[in-house]
């Protein structure tokens, strides 16, 4: 499916291979936000407890992707100045 995406092709590849210390932060607020929240309209103690279970599971996840580093960056832009790598990024001749 990432391989040669025409819609939203730049934005999978992305999410697979970078991430961004930011991002990473806002969906965990996000996350957080959004579960306390149903958790309080919601009102259920059993509700509450696999929300709690999801969002630990998502917190996770969130916390072990590798993060994007300055030489990470540095490499894809010198990727991108090389026409033979050009084709590794999706998105990027569009």
């Amino acid at each position: 499916m990432t391989d040669r995406p025409r819609l939203f092709g730049a934005y999978i590849y992305s999410y697979l291979h970078f991430r961004t210390r930011r991002a990473r932060n806002i969906a965990l607020l996000l996350l957080w936000s959004t579960l306390t929240l149903t958790m309080i309209l919601i009102s259920s103690t059993a509700v509450t407890l696999i929300l709690i279970g999801v969002g630990s599971a998502v917190s996770i996840h969130l916390l072990k992707l590798k993060i994007l580093t300055a030489e990470m960056l540095e490499k894809v832009r010198e990727d991108l100045k090389n026409p033979e790598m050009i084709d590794k990024y999706p998105g990027s001749n569009d």
